[in-house]
C-alpha cells in the first residue's frame, strides 16, 4: 500500500475511527505550523481538496507512522483518549495488515 491514492484512504479510514472514539470532540489538522501553512495554501490553489485528511500519514523504514491530533471532552480523562484513540489507529492499520511504527496522539483542545 503505497500510493498517494491508498495513503489517503487509509488516513481518512482512521480519521473517521478516531472520531468514533468516546470522548474525542474533534479532528484538527496534525503537523508542524509550517506545514499547515503549506497545506492551507495548496488548498486554496485547489492542489489540495478541503477534504484531505487531518490525519498524517506516511511509511518510514519500519512501517506505517500516524500523526493525529484531537479534541477531547473535559469529563473524559485525556490520557484514557489517547490510549483508546491509539489502540483504534492499530486496529485500522491491522485490518488493511499494515504496520504501524509509531503513533503520536496530541491533544490540542479540551472541550468543557
Amino acid at each position: 500500500m503505497t500510493s498517494d491514492a491508498q495513503k489517503t484512504a487509509l488516513a481518512g479510514a482512521i480519521e473517521d475511527a478516531v472520531r468514533a472514539v468516546p470522548g474525542v470532540t474533534n479532528v484538527f489538522r496534525s503537523g508542524t505550523l509550517v506545514g499547515k501553512a503549506m497545506t492551507a495554501a495548496a488548498e486554496r490553489l485547489g492542489l489540495l481538496g478541503a477534504d484531505s485528511p487531518l490525519v498524517i500519514f506516511e511509511f518510514d523504514a519500519d512501517g506505517a507512522r500516524v500523526e493525529v491530533s484531537v479534541g477531547v471532552e473535559a469529563t473524559s480523562p485525556a490520557a484514557t483518549v489517547v490510549r483508546a484513540v491509539r489502540a483504534v489507529i492499530e486496529r485500522t492499520l491491522a485490518d488493511e495488515a499494515v504496520a504501524m511504527s509509531s503513533a503520536r496522539v496530541t491533544v490540542v483542545h479540551i472541550q468543557a
